[in-house]
């Protein structure tokens, strides 16, 4: 390539230095249909844009042109030459990623505040009832009315500061900051909505709660009877285990395994949790292994070693904890 005649094809179309294929198709297509001869346009500007086109959209061409183009830009800067009446500025190829940086974080700003609300929303899911994706849409939206004008202040700061700043490196840490800024103030401000939501409907679940029991109090009262719920043993622990293990205290002979073996040994268990284990010889160990609804439960020694553990859920501390249970709660064991 001659570097009298050298020609910025990238000018030519009106593009940036270093702008993607996709960009230069785009700004071609625009260009023909103004220059292109059938269109009344200038024959010799349509071909000087058609042969910009057929460099910067083929791959290895483009690639080879950028290379000369950076290395052309490098020697005029050092120079002090100029190319016509153009002067000639350095521009880094870290420019373009820069760019797609900036227009990445432009998109987030959409999408961010339903994905933060739709991870707040799975983890408080239980307090509250209603399709999980229409709550999305919902509270997502009150967030991303918020969030646009977080979003509009700090793209303003960030295009205000650009004017001042020459180092990609900087650029790229000031738009971190930004982004970690807004990423932190959609969690924030969905988990607030989403409390709020939650203690509302927690308080209405209670005050309903306060009526319908003060209701049958006054109902058993007026009759003088009470009237238990029945329930299966099985089903009791299957699907209020969480409330019973807390009525699980005592000893009990259970089955402990590690890497030496199996023994049936005597545990402490309390509020449905292994705290010790004793051995035969007087030893004993300190757990904190929570027993789930199968009687299974596992953790580590002082020494790091690992532990699972058995409890027969017919047996007698599971019995009595069982019994106390349906006794405070209302219910009828069979």
């Amino acid at each position: 390539m001659n570097k009298e005649n050298f020609e910025n094809y990238y000018q030519i179309l009106g593009l940036p230095d270093f702008a993607s294929i996709e960009e230069v198709k785009k700004a071609f297509y625009k260009l023909a249909h103004k220059y292109h001869p059938d269109k009344g346009g200038n024959p010799e500007k349509f071909l000087k844009i058609l042969k910009a086109y057929k460099i910067l959209s083929d791959e290895e061409k483009k690639k080879q042109f950028d290379e000369y183009l950076l290395n052309y830009k490098s020697q005029n800067n050092i120079t002090g030459a100029k190319s016509g009446n153009q002067n000639i500025n350095t521009i880094s190829l870290k420019e373009p990623i820069i760019s797609k940086i900036e227009k990445i974080f432009a998109g987030m700003m959409f999408f961010l505040p339903f994905f933060a609300t739709l991870i707040v929303l799975l983890k408080e899911y239980k307090k509250i009832s209603g399709g999980i994706l229409l709550l999305d849409w919902v509270f997502g939206g009150s967030v991303f009315a918020w969030s646009f004008f977080i979003f509009l202040i700090l793209y303003g700061v960030y295009q205000y500061l650009k004017n001042f700043l020459k180092s990609s490196f900087v650029k790229l840490i000031i738009l971190s900051t930004m982004f970690m800024c807004f990423f932190t103030f959609n969690f924030w401000f969905a988990n607030r909505i989403v409390q709020g939501v939650s203690e509302d409907a927690n308080k209405s679940k209670s005050i309903n709660s306060y009526q319908k029991n003060s209701y049958v109090y006054s109902e058993n009262s007026f009759s003088n009877k009470t009237e238990n719920k029945t329930i299966s043993y099985d089903e009791a622990i299957e699907n209020y285990w969480d409330d019973i293990k807390e009525y699980v205290n005592g000893y009990e002979t259970i089955e402990a395994c590690s890497d030496s073996g199996c023994y049936d040994l005597e545990a402490y268990i309390s509020n449905g949790k292994i705290e010790e284990i004793d051995f035969p010889n007087g030893g004993y160990l300190y757990f904190d292994a929570d027993i789930n609804s199968y009687g299974e439960a596992s953790d580590m020694d002082q020494d790091l070693n690992w532990w699972d553990f058995s409890i027969d859920m017919d047996s007698s501390i599971i019995q009595d904890a069982v019994s106390d249970w349906a006794s405070d709660n209302g219910f009828e064991v069979y």
